[in-house]
């Protein structure tokens, strides 16, 4: 089997895509960022219980047993940088820090991994259950990075004032 990498700059950031060949037989691919010992993430959709997710499990799959309904294949990092997954495969990110069991809490019907990523404090690991994984990497302050990820997948619209009346 051999891998088939492609790196190249975007007029937000750097793109990277690559692709396990022959794709028959692949479980999944892995991906892998090097950590500060004091660096903080945000992102991954809408989360109960917790904002930074050093430390967390994170699954990238929508599934209410989880508490993972809303789901961004998306995350912000304290270091200046942010990555935005372009797939719409089932996986996990699993960010710098310690873990204790898996994606989902102990006796929820998905709590299992797709693969064995070490919990390491000197990285981010992704899994994607997949042959190819495409991503795009921005690079700024925190505004820069969001105005980067929202220039690519589409930035939200402002409501009109009769919907924040109530507020």
């Amino acid at each position: 089997r051999s891998a088939r990498v492609f790196v190249r700059r975007t007029s937000l950031g750097v793109r990277v895509s690559f692709e396990l060949v022959p794709s028959t037989g692949v479980a999944g691919v892995y991906e892998a960022f090097a950590a500060r010992p004091d660096e903080h993430f945000l992102g991954t959709g809408e989360r109960g219980g917790y904002v930074d997710l050093r430390g967390q499990i994170v699954q990238l799959k929508v599934s209410y047993d989880c508490a993972s309904t809303i789901v961004t294949p998306f995350y912000l990092s304290s270091s200046g940088y942010g990555v935005y997954l372009e797939t719409s495969a089932v996986g996990h990110i699993q960010f710098a820090g310690h873990h204790d069991g898996t994606a989902c809490a102990p006796g929820s019907l998905g709590r299992s991994s797709l693969c064995r990523l070490g919990g390491r404090f000197d990285r981010v690991e992704l899994c994607m259950k997949a042959s190819r994984l495409d991503y795009e990497v921005y690079a700024g302050t925190p505004e820069q990075v969001l105005r980067s990820y929202t220039a690519r997948t589409g930035r939200p619209a402002l409501p009109p004032p009769s919907q924040l009346e109530l507020i």
